[in-house]
């Protein structure tokens, strides 16, 4: 009887996405909730999208990314009750630009759009998986005003 192969489990490499931002825009809406998916008599929508260029990796084909951060008052530090989150967000590819839809704290939505509005954020260095299949999930990102390449593990 021949032996069966024993799939190795595959420890996803982590990779760093670095955005130079170009743009920014932030979108809201309020109104009464008619859906019933959703608790609560008013559905209140915010959302922080940024435009830009991938840097790194270089290898990464598209080179216009489009994030989108969507506040919720339910990662604010005091209201924080997640069981073992895998990830604040994701990326993917489709039709030539690289998108993300990300999770934020709400609370720092004020602060975030300030420093914007000021020109002091230039950079969103985000890391998470490789892409595989055109997407990957992103563990921890950050909003900076400056990008060094060196400071990052060398590029996979």
């Amino acid at each position: 009887m021949p032996r069966r192969k024993v799939r190795k489990s595959r420890t996803p490499d982590i990779q760093y996405y670095v955005v130079e931002i170009a743009s920014w825009d932030w979108g809201f809406s309020f109104g009464i909730e008619t859906s019933k998916h959703f608790p609560g008599p008013f559905s209140n929508y915010r959302h922080l999208e940024i435009r830009g260029r991938i840097l790194r990796p270089k290898k990464l084909k598209p080179e216009e990314v489009s994030l989108t951060f969507l506040p919720s008052a339910s990662y604010n530090p005091d209201a924080q009750v997640f069981d073992n989150p895998t990830q604040v967000g994701t990326l993917n590819i489709y039709g030539g630009l690289l998108q993300g839809l990300i999770s934020m704290p709400a609370d720092a939505l004020t602060q975030i759009l300030l420093m914007l509005t000021a020109k002091h954020f230039k950079y969103i260095i985000l890391n998470g998986t490789g892409m595989r299949y055109r997407q990957a999930q992103i563990l921890h990102y950050r909003l900076d005003s400056k990008f060094d390449n060196d400071d990052l593990p060398a590029d996979a």
